[in-house]
Protein backbone atom coordinates (compact mmCIF):
# COMPACT_ATOMS: atom_id res chain seq x y z
CA UNK A 1 0.00 0.00 0.00
CA UNK A 2 1.23 3.51 -0.97
CA UNK A 3 -0.62 5.80 0.54
CA UNK A 4 -0.28 9.94 0.59
CA UNK A 5 -2.92 12.29 1.96
CA UNK A 6 -3.10 16.12 2.56
CA UNK A 7 -5.82 18.25 4.40
CA UNK A 8 -6.78 21.20 5.82
CA UNK A 9 -9.15 22.14 8.60
CA UNK A 10 -10.44 25.49 8.84
CA UNK A 11 -12.55 27.22 12.30
CA UNK A 12 -13.18 30.46 13.79
CA UNK A 13 -10.06 30.78 15.17
CA UNK A 14 -7.24 28.55 13.01
CA UNK A 15 -6.53 27.14 9.96
CA UNK A 16 -4.93 23.53 10.40
CA UNK A 17 -3.34 21.81 7.65
CA UNK A 18 -0.91 19.17 6.72
CA UNK A 19 0.26 16.12 4.06
CA UNK A 20 1.66 12.78 5.00
CA UNK A 21 2.90 9.34 3.02
CA UNK A 22 2.81 5.96 4.32
CA UNK A 23 4.06 2.79 2.97
CA UNK A 24 3.33 -0.95 4.04
CA UNK A 25 3.30 -3.93 2.63
CA UNK A 26 -0.94 -6.11 3.14
CA UNK A 27 -0.36 -9.54 3.25
CA UNK A 28 -3.64 -11.60 2.16
CA UNK A 29 -4.89 -14.11 0.05
CA UNK A 30 -6.80 -15.05 -3.35
CA UNK A 31 -8.93 -17.90 -5.16
CA UNK A 32 -10.81 -17.85 -8.34
CA UNK A 33 -12.16 -19.79 -10.94
CA UNK A 34 -12.80 -19.61 -14.62
CA UNK A 35 -14.50 -21.43 -17.25
CA UNK A 36 -14.33 -21.28 -20.91
CA UNK A 37 -16.48 -22.40 -23.80
CA UNK A 38 -15.93 -22.77 -27.24
CA UNK A 39 -18.98 -22.51 -29.62
CA UNK A 40 -17.79 -23.32 -32.96
CA UNK A 41 -14.17 -23.22 -34.65
CA UNK A 42 -13.88 -19.75 -34.67
CA UNK A 43 -15.95 -18.31 -31.45
CA UNK A 44 -15.35 -18.48 -27.51
CA UNK A 45 -16.17 -17.31 -24.53
CA UNK A 46 -14.78 -16.93 -21.06
CA UNK A 47 -16.12 -16.47 -17.56
CA UNK A 48 -14.37 -15.95 -14.06
CA UNK A 49 -14.63 -14.38 -10.85
CA UNK A 50 -11.71 -14.21 -7.86
CA UNK A 51 -12.35 -13.56 -4.01
CA UNK A 52 -9.61 -11.17 -2.37
CA UNK A 53 -8.75 -10.28 1.21
CA UNK A 54 -6.26 -8.21 2.29
CA UNK A 55 -7.31 -7.14 5.34
CA UNK A 56 -8.04 -2.74 6.61
CA UNK A 57 -5.31 -0.45 6.26
CA UNK A 58 -5.02 1.33 9.27
CA UNK A 59 -2.96 4.78 9.46
CA UNK A 60 -2.68 7.92 11.60
CA UNK A 61 -1.39 11.07 9.58
CA UNK A 62 -0.69 13.38 12.59
CA UNK A 63 -4.24 14.10 13.79
CA UNK A 64 -6.04 12.17 10.86
CA UNK A 65 -6.84 8.77 11.03
CA UNK A 66 -7.14 6.53 7.34
CA UNK A 67 -9.01 3.59 7.35
CA UNK A 68 -9.41 1.25 3.84
CA UNK A 69 -10.92 -2.03 4.36
CA UNK A 70 -9.55 -4.63 1.70
CA UNK A 71 -11.20 -7.58 3.38
CA UNK A 72 -14.01 -8.45 0.74
CA UNK A 73 -13.23 -7.97 -3.03
CA UNK A 74 -15.17 -9.72 -5.52
CA UNK A 75 -13.53 -9.48 -9.31
CA UNK A 76 -15.91 -10.74 -12.33
CA UNK A 77 -14.23 -10.81 -15.72
CA UNK A 78 -16.75 -12.09 -19.02
CA UNK A 79 -14.55 -12.21 -22.13
CA UNK A 80 -15.34 -12.76 -26.19
CA UNK A 81 -13.13 -14.40 -28.45
CA UNK A 82 -13.29 -14.75 -32.71
CA UNK A 83 -10.31 -16.58 -34.20
CA UNK A 84 -9.58 -16.23 -37.77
Amino acid sequence: MDSSLSWRESTVSAVISGTGRHTDLLLGGYAGVNASWRFSEQWSAVAGAQYQTLGNYIHTFGTQKVELNLSESIFLMVGLGYNF
